[in-house]
């Protein structure tokens, strides 16, 4: 009792701390380490299938992103949902209701995507053609993806025991399995692809396999952690208001992860027309872009405890530091993987391909792209800030709109610059959804400003 007193104490003293880098830091770092490895899993696997198996093969796997971003966005659904719930209950020591909506959040979560991915492997070949696979491609496309699809469920049942662990502070613990697993996908890639020589079906085992071998441990830590015990009585008392509470929470991160493969899915079907280098190419920028923003992603998680926790103590003058200074780090995360896209050193891209024709355009791409990257930082912390303060509407258009518009971009840019107008259409997006978000958090930050006064007046009244 002692140690969760402790922990608790520790973590409410870095919530109270005037030192905000630091704070931010501190609590944000297990989830940056986590979403790291997380994003390691598919990056290996380019890795590997891009140096063993071919340049088709490598676009094979840019095409199926699409497929499982779609997994990972149900996932998060069902993540973001039963961890709200969870920890109002636990608040409330409403331990039934804990064990209740876990065992629920995870019988949804398989139900969903067990349709989903039913739905996708019945009418896979059309599904990847409409995703932009040529029929040089399609062979390696339908060998990873039905493996996949057959465990998708696996993701989101992970995502919902980890965000179990998590709405108890169990976040080293969600650190280190993200690790072990990502660990393990790099040692089976190895064994599969270069000692089996199973191709990109080995690619896609490595992923499952590792996954399940985190799910024994996941099962395991929130079986003891929250003393529960699988039962069908739970599921027998589920009810509409549950279901409904889980989804009007998690549908805002739904969309938010979704419109990422709408992106990618408006990508690959334009870039198709280039032929397999130009798919391939754009799977390789795509991977370093998602490894680069998961230190922005785990710091946005951080500050929006502090941002929540002070704004509910109506610290206003320290929220506005909290966001300020938050957007400048993550703007700061950003200048390095900037840099590094815009030099597009030759080595980096070599470590997914030999082909010349892939290294040339994805150097060409990856100057372009990253010249602002460091821009995205504004762009997902502002929206982190305003579901802190409890402004889903316009956290939900911010979260909307760099993807629209990224989509109208991308279908209209190509017509005039052809294959360059895909890698201007980033840029493109960056600056203008940078400029609406400005535009919405500096109004935003005014009106903490008017809080302030407001409190201070009525203090001194």
């Amino acid at each position: 009792m002692s140690e969760v007193s402790d922990q608790t104490t520790k973590h409410n003293s870095l919530l109270d701390s005037e030192n905000i880098p630091q704070s931010i830091l501190a609590i944000s770092l297990p989830m940056m380490i986590t979403g790291f490895s997380d994003a390691l899993y598919n990056m290996i696997d380019s890795i590997f299938v891009g140096k063993f198996v071919g340049a088709k093969a490598l676009a094979a796997l840019a095409i199926n992103n699409t497929i499982q971003i779609t997994i990972i966005a149900v996932a998060s659904l069902y993540a973001v949902g039963i961890t709200s719930i969870i920890s109002r209950a636990l608040g409330a020591k409403h331990y039934d209701k804990v064990n209740e909506t876990i065992v629920n959040g995870l019988f949804l979560a398989f139900l969903s995507t067990a349709f989903l991915s039913f739905t996708m492997l019945i009418n896979l070949d059309a599904i990847l053609v409409f995703m932009g696979s040529s029929e040089d491609v399609l062979h390696y496309s339908r060998e990873y993806g039905q493996v996949i699809l057959w465990f998708g469920f696996l993701i989101p049942i992970n995502n919902v025991l980890g965000s179990a662990l998590r709405a108890k502070g169990e976040v080293k613990t969600i650190m280190y399995l993200s690790l072990l697993g990502a660990t393990l996908n790099i040692a089976l890639d190895a064994l599969f692809i270069i000692s089996f020589g199973w191709e990109v079906a080995g690619a896609a085992w490595a992923t499952i396999l590792s996954q399940t071998v985190v799910l024994f441990f996941l099962l395991r830590k929130v079986s003891e952690t929250y003393l529960l015990h699988f039962r069908f009585y739970y599921l027998k008392k589920m009810s509409k208001a549950m279901i409904f509470e889980i989804y009007s929470i998690g549908i805002a991160n739904f969309l938010r992860v979704f419109t990422f493969a709408i992106m990618g899915l408006s990508a690959n079907r334009v870039l198709a027309g280039y032929g397999a280098a130009a798919v391939a190419s754009f799977g390789i920028i795509n991977r370093i872009l998602h490894l680069a923003y998961q230190p922005i992603f785990g710091s946005n998680l951080g500050t929006q405890s502090l941002i929540g926790y002070n704004y509910g103590a109506n610290k206003f003058v320290k929220v506005n530091k909290i966001i300020i200074t938050s957007i400048m780090l993550a703007t700061i995360m950003g200048i390095f993987p900037s840099i590094l896209l815009v030099w597009a050193p030759e080595k980096l891209f070599l470590l997914f391909t030999n082909s010349v024709d892939i290294v040339t355009i994805t150097r060409e791409a990856s100057r372009t792209v990253g010249a602002t990257f460091f821009l995205y930082g504004i762009q997902i912390f502002s929206v982190g800030a305003l579901l802190a303060m409890g402004h889903p509407k316009e956290a939900l258009f911010l979260s909307i709109v760099r993807p629209v518009l990224m989509v109208c971009f991308m279908n209209t840019l190509p017509r005039f610059f052809g294959i360059q107008g895909v890698w201007y259409t980033f840029p493109v997006t960056d600056i203008s959804s940078t400029i609406i978000t400005t535009i919405i958090i500096s109004k935003e930050l005014m009106m903490l400003k008017k809080r302030e006064e407001n409190l201070r007046n009525l203090t001194n009244y």
